[in-house]
């Protein structure tokens, strides 16, 4: 049991209070004297936090040990929502055997946190003020504000070291921080950026929230979508306004965090201004519109959405019924049904012979107690894909038919031709599906990259490189899926990138196991 101690102790200096917490019930009972050190600077913060001296704000599950967020209703970790990519909490990890002999005490514990933080910070290793970086969050400790400030302002210290720095800084609420972290939002480096936002979302103030207005025009889209997420949090109506004027943003990533932002803020006058600028707004902004109106937890919402069901444009009608199913109201399962036909036969009247020309809008063809579902739908797209197998002039009439489908207004007639053309082979086929990938509506080039990977043809690898970063979570993770079927050295250097770098923890898993190699014995036995 003793050999467990020195792994223990490290968990005790990680800033989440439940694993602290478990670790530290675990070295009391193995009752090792090399961790009475690290257990009094345990008990100490939490002292800290019965006596009150955290923030008032924090409430009563703060006292018990969780942590601030999870005081009230639960808020989700920085980066859930918005996709964060310079997660650097999460890749430094805490190692005494990393420490060197004067981090010790003579007994042969780890120096009190404090000190440690304090002495880390100024190290020449760049490992060690990481380390540093990472044991302040959490600590509330106004004596550590000033190393910390001074370690976010060095322009000459890594991004890691100084973007933990601003997290830390963040969680004590440090008035004095309040102008570094401004100052912040307008660094060169994009990291340090997108943990300044991070670290103002504690605080509040027309200063703090004017800075973080100018800073919804950074270059880069996490930055923000971080920022957009931090005006949510506060809350001031200041921000309305150029939250708004963020609803068209170009990434999805921005736009979902603007969404929510809006979502916080009290329903009436998020409503009244939505309803004016749909009456007016273009297409994309009315589709922009629609997403923030999930969000909006208010009668007058569900309202605005039952009108937008109904409308002719399938996209918006399609996009309303997501956004009220977000509001659970039992009271609209009948116009979601009826929706939901709709469309359907939108599907079926262009499929039916002499269909509705390219570029209009279907009219109901059939009874609506008649209507098929989806996968029917999709099955009669793979007709056309079983000529495929069929003469030369067969197949260029179904390429033909589907080449005028990928053009049509429906993202579900455009998607249901990229999934049948993964059954042909050929370049006019992958021709296509390269068109599809071009596709504004996510389903559809996530469709279409799954049909590629059917194909197997490495010559295209080079053309996929850009979806390493598409704003869809729901692409990039069809690319990971579609690239283990590769064995070019290309396909595993983008596998590499997105097990590494990509901000879903779902398409980070797909990679890492397309990297990893064939188990012999889960092989398909042979065939006998």
């Amino acid at each position: 049991m003793t050999a467990a101690v020195p792994a223990l102790i490290e968990v005790l200096y990680e800033p989440d209070p439940t694993v602290s917490a478990a670790a530290a019930e675990s070295l009391g009972k193995i009752g090792d004297p090399r961790a009475i050190e690290p257990l009094l600077e345990v008990t100490k913060r939490n002292d800290l936090k019965l006596t009150g001296t955290l923030p008032a704000e924090a409430g009563p599950a703060v006292a018990a040990g969780a942590s601030a967020e999870s005081a009230g209703e639960s808020e989700p970790a920085e980066g859930a929502r918005t996709g964060n990519p310079f997660n650097y909490k999460e890749l430094t990890v805490f190692k005494i055997d990393l420490l060197p002999q004067e981090y010790f005490q003579p007994d042969g514990s780890p120096i009190p946190r404090r000190e440690l933080v304090l002495k880390g910070l100024k190290d020449n290793d760049q490992q060690l003020r990481k380390m540093a970086a990472k044991a302040a969050i959490g600590m509330h400790d106004p004596e550590l504000v000033p190393v910390l400030i001074e370690t976010l302002k060095n322009p000459y210290e890594v991004e890691s070291v100084r973007y933990l720095a601003a997290e830390a800084l963040g969680e004590m609420r440090a008035d004095e921080a309040c102008g570094h972290l401004l100052e912040a939002l307008q660094d060169q480096n994009v990291a340090v950026r997108y943990s300044a936002a991070s670290a103002l979302s504690y605080m509040a103030g027309d200063e703090v929230v004017g800075g973080l207005v100018k800073a919804l025009r950074d270059e880069n889209e996490f930055v923000r979508s971080q920022v957009a997420f931090a005006l949510g949090k506060i809350g001031d109506p200041k921000a309305l306004e150029a939250l708004f004027e963020a609803i068209g943003d170009g990434h999805e990533v921005v736009r979902f965090s603007v969404a929510e932002a809006l979502g916080r803020f009290p329903g009436q006058p998020v409503l009244q201004e939505i309803e004016k600028r749909l009456a007016s707004a273009d297409r994309d902004m009315r589709l922009a519109l629609i997403e923030v109106l999930g969000k909006v937890k208010d009668d007058q919402a569900i309202a605005l959405l039952r009108q937008a069901l109904r409308d002719p444009d399938p996209d918006l009608s399609f996009k309303a019924s997501l956004a009220l199913m977000e509001h659970g109201s039992l009271e609209v399962i009948d116009e979601l049904i009826e929706a939901s036909r709709r469309l359907d036969q939108e599907l079926m009247a262009w499929l039916a012979p002499g269909g509705t020309p390219e570029g209009e809008t279907a009219s109901a063809a059939q009874p609506v107690g008649a209507t098929p579902g989806l996968e029917e739908i999709n099955a009669q797209f793979k007709a056309y894909s079983t000529l495929s197998a069929q003469s030369e002039a067969d197949q260029a009439q179904a390429l033909e038919k589907l080449a005028v489908a990928l053009r049509h207004d429906s993202p579900n007639v455009r998607g249901c031709a990229a999934n049948a053309l993964g059954d042909f082979r050929g370049e006019s086929a992958t021709r296509l599906l390269l068109q599809a990938l071009q596709d504004a509506h996510e389903y559809v080039r996530a469709t279409a990259l799954a049909s590629l990977g059917k194909h197997g043809n490495p010559e295209i690898l080079p053309e996929l490189e850009k979806y390493l970063e598409d704003p869809s979570e729901e692409v990039r993770y069809a690319l990971a899926r579609m690239l283990g079927g590769f064995r070019d050295l290309r396909a595993v250097r983008f596998l590499e990138v997105l097990a590494t770098k990509d901000p879903s923890p779902d398409v980070k898993r797909v990679a890492r196991q397309n990297l990893e190699p064939p188990n012999p014995a889960e092989a398909d036995p042979p065939a006998i």
